[in-house]
């Protein structure tokens, strides 16, 4: 049983010197961040820090924000008018049944179709 006893402490005392060790490690690592010894992080932390500029610029000119762009505010205007005729015209030609409208109102609604897909597209890059 003696034995057995020896053998936890040995145990727990090589433990415990690996504990301290990782302690005193991580506190040397620490004063070394907190004092800036460390040169090459302070290259590396440059080098990171221009990489995340650029994915920052990357992820700007994707995003548009929706009351700081003139594109954005004139696409919505755009937007609004084609609008306000598809409501005007839509309701004509269901009522009146002229076969040289629908010919030239296909057409108005097949460019006015794509620009409500592109509408789409565009949502989806237009922060909220």
């Amino acid at each position: 049983m003696k034995y057995l006893w020896g053998k936890l402490r040995m145990h727990v005392k090589s433990k415990s010197k690996i504990l301290d060790f990782i302690k005193v490690s991580q506190s040397k690592a620490e004063e070394k961040r907190l004092e800036g010894i460390n040169d090459e992080d302070d290259v590396d932390e440059e080098e990171d820090r221009g990489q995340r500029n650029k994915k920052k610029t990357c992820q700007e000119m994707m995003i548009i924000h929706p009351q700081k762009s003139n594109f954005k505010v004139f696409w919505d205007t755009c937007m609004a008018i084609i609008l306000a005729v598809n409501l005007l015209f839509i309701p004509f030609t269901m009522a009146f049944d002229t076969k040289m409208l629908l010919e030239k109102n296909r057409v108005m609604e097949f460019v006015f179709d794509i620009f409500f897909s592109f509408n789409i597209l565009l949502n989806f890059f237009t922060a909220f």
